[in-house]
């Protein structure tokens, strides 16, 4: 069994392995993929952002996006002593904040540097998902 002990060893073993399944069982999670899913690995929000995986999936009511970050394994979510979220879902809760904030006033940017606007494919805000691992 593989044991990571970083977000960079994890990140590691998927593209060197092209494990890219892992990632993409994301979507069971949520109700589209079912007609069309694709994976982007480390794609970026303008300059500024970098997403581990964006997962975009359509089913009968159009497309999806889930913008993923993956975090240090093996962490608890909360710290019990302080009844907070531990530091390493404190970082990723702050890297999903700054990337809402960056979609919600870039969203048009993004989906024509992406070609999708091209394609016709259009995501109301309300079908963007964000997910830390």
């Amino acid at each position: 069994m593989y044991q990571s002990e970083s977000e960079q060893q994890i990140q590691k073993y998927i593209k060197e392995n092209r494990k890219w399944f892992i990632p993409g069982s994301i979507l069971k999670n949520y109700n589209f993929g079912h007609h069309d899913a694709y994976l982007f690995p480390e794609l970026k929000l303008g300059a500024e952002y970098v997403v581990d995986y964006a997962l975009l999936g359509k089913n009968s009511s159009g497309y999806s996006l889930v913008l993923t970050e993956f975090e240090k394994p093996n962490t608890p979510f909360m710290i019990l002593t302080s009844n907070t979220e531990s530091h390493s879902v404190r970082k990723g809760l702050t890297q999903i904040r700054d990337w809402k904030r960056w979609m919600e006033d870039n969203r048009n940017y993004f989906f024509e540097s992406m070609g999708l606007k091209n394609r016709g494919i259009y995501i109301p805000i309300s079908r963007i998902f964000y997910c830390i691992v």
